[in-house]
């Protein structure tokens, strides 16, 4: 464990993110006098809080929140900024190409059940059979 204790990882949090203790109150969703309280040492965190805080900051380390070890944020090391979320251009590309694939896909079940349903509707109307001495004979079958 290092030597900070967690009301100075909480205060460190607040400065990294850039707020005021009353705005960090408002994002988590605690009184403001909580805040005021941790930091000068008079409260330890609760359980509760410190589920609050990781809840309105997904990419912050809980490993380092609790215990000081370990980097602040777990994405990107000593850096808030989190680009899990982003779509890059790569995945716009597959999903081009899987969206293609996939009206090729329905293009050619379409046409594959219109074809059945052609073959459906057709009826034989006659047959015409030809013979080896070049006679042929035609053919009506029953409708």
């Amino acid at each position: 464990m290092q030597n900070t204790e967690i009301k100075d990882r909480v205060l460190q949090l607040i400065n990294r993110e850039k707020l005021s203790s009353s705005k960090f109150a408002e994002i988590i969703g605690v009184q403001r006098s909580s805040i005021s309280h941790i930091i000068s040492g008079r409260n330890k965190p609760s359980l509760d809080f410190i589920e609050k805080v990781l809840d309105k900051f997904s990419s912050l380390n809980p490993n380092w929140l609790v215990t000081g070890n370990g980097g602040m944020y777990l994405e990107v090391s000593q850096n808030k900024i989190d680009f899990s979320n982003e779509i890059t251009e790569s995945d716009l590309i597959e999903q081009t190409e899987n969206s293609k694939k996939n009206n090729l896909q329905n293009t050619t079940i379409n046409s594959e059940l219109n074809l059945q349903e052609n073959t459906i509707q057709k009826k034989i109307e006659k047959i015409i059979v030809f013979y080896n001495d070049n006679t042929f004979e035609t053919l009506n079958p029953e409708n």
